[in-house]
């Protein structure tokens, strides 16, 4: 029996918006903790999400240029799940009907002076919520 090693990568790619995909607040990095949030963010009682219009120009820009199949469809799930940085207890992410899928990245490579071409693939392309971010405060554990 033979076997076909395969690896699969999961890449995050974080897209040039002033706002969050879901609300208003500020993607600035650096600001002191809890600046950039809001009800929505924090998933308040009441609150309504509103889709970032420029977030999802940017993730079918990125699609196509990576010659995905753009879905006429799509729809946001809710992931349940703990971490320290996402105070509401779950992320508003694409899973079943995701934006866009099956497309290829194509690569150029040179090894031992001969060109080389791959095109991995990607199974889909997905608009997930980013989660906060978590500082530890300095101490003698840092590296």
């Amino acid at each position: 029996m033979q076997f076909e090693p395969v690896i699969g990568l999961e890449v995050h790619a974080q897209l040039k918006t002033k706002t969050k995909i879901f609300c208003s607040c500020s993607t600035e990095f650096g600001k002191s903790p809890n600046a950039n949030t809001c009800p929505v963010c924090t998933g308040m009682p009441g609150v309504l999400p509103v889709l970032n219009r420029l977030a999802v120009s940017f993730a079918i820009k990125a699609a196509l240029a990576t010659h995905c199949r753009i879905n006429q469809e799509s729809r946001f799930d809710r992931k349940n799940y703990f971490y320290p940085d996402l105070p509401k207890g779950y992320q508003i992410s694409q899973y079943a009907l995701p934006i866009a899928e099956h497309g290829v990245l194509e690569i150029e490579t040179s090894v031992t002076g001969l060109k080389k071409s791959a095109s991995p693939g990607f199974i889909w392309k997905r608009m997930p919520e980013s989660s906060f971010t978590t500082r530890p405060a300095p101490g003698p554990w840092w590296i």
